[in-house]
């Protein structure tokens, strides 16, 4: 389906425009294999197909479009927006969030580059909704985006935006870590806003050396990423990325939430449960 550009209304901060503002700006070199989904029947097909996490909604292609958030949640975790290019022509091939329990969004700290939206639904005469995008960044959570009275392609007209909220969120985290690694006295992954592994290694929830799978139908490869002492994420090739969401953007090619995709070889829990896990034993 042709891309919606429509423009959200002004964020609250500087910050936030500059990156709202690249919404058209998503790189045309992100190529999705295997993107042609028409033919994949049903949900669970496809989120199996793109080694989505279990609890995964697909909003586009659109199954049922939700027009508000389900009781005990408080948000939408966007986990996977695909955009091709073929010449000037942006097309758009999977928009996927997995929702999030709880009253209200739980502290920023460890979900740095989580994005996330709050679908408010009008009254019962209208079939549309109000949406607000947050990003997790350096520790807290910041308004990026807002749309009223979007009807049922919602999903469509957020997709740009949250492409290049990931992107651009993916980009700093490793251009920050970098800049980091060429400062003789920083860990290259120093401090708490980089993804949070370097926290799971400090707390005994992950051991240096672990490998985590991420296995994919769409094009049957099994990918596989090594933890390093650091923090660092490396793949079976050699790279090395910051984060888990880098990694997971890097193999499939379009904007990807690294933390569900990613699980451990010894005893399958995602890197999402072991940040849990790390979450209440700080009693949040």
């Amino acid at each position: 389906m042709p891309i919606d550009h429509s423009t959200p209304d002004t964020p609250e901060s500087p910050a936030s425009a500059a990156v709202v503002a690249r919404a058209s700006a998503h790189r045309a070199n992100h190529a999705i294999p295997g993107a042609d989904t028409a033919h994949i029947d049903g949900e669970t097909a496809l989120r199996e197909w793109e080694g989505l996490p279990p609890d995964t909604r697909i909003l586009f292609p659109a199954f049922a479009t939700p027009m508000g958030q389900p009781g005990q949640t408080c948000a939408l975790l966007v986990q996977a927006v695909g955009i091709t290019a073929d010449g000037d022509q942006e097309e758009l091939e999977l928009v996927a969030g997995s929702w999030l329990t709880g009253q209200a969004l739980l502290p920023a700290d460890l979900h740095d580059g989580d994005l996330v939206v709050r679908i408010t639904p009008l009254d019962n005469t209208v079939d549309a909704v109000d949406l607000e995008m947050l990003l997790a960044h350096h520790g807290r959570w910041h308004r990026v985006g807002a749309w009223l009275h979007l009807g049922s392609t919602w999903p469509v007209i957020l997709a740009p935006t949250a492409a290049t909220v990931m992107g651009l969120s993916t980009d700093i985290a490793e251009a920050a870590a970098r800049h980091n690694a060429a400062a003789p006295s920083t860990s290259p992954l120093a401090g708490p806003n980089h993804g949070g592994v370097s926290a799971l290694l400090d707390a005994r929830l992950v051991k240096p050396g672990e490998e985590f799978l991420w296995e994919r139908r769409n094009n049957g490869v099994r990918h596989i990423a090594r933890v390093r002492a650091d923090g660092a994420v490396v793949l079976a090739d050699g790279r090395v990325f910051a984060t888990p969401s880098g990694a997971a953007t890097a193999l499939g090619g379009y904007a990807q939430n690294g933390w569900g995709v990613f699980r451990r070889v010894s005893d399958g829990r995602p890197l999402s449960g072991l940040r849990t896990d790390l979450r209440m034993r700080r009693g949040q």
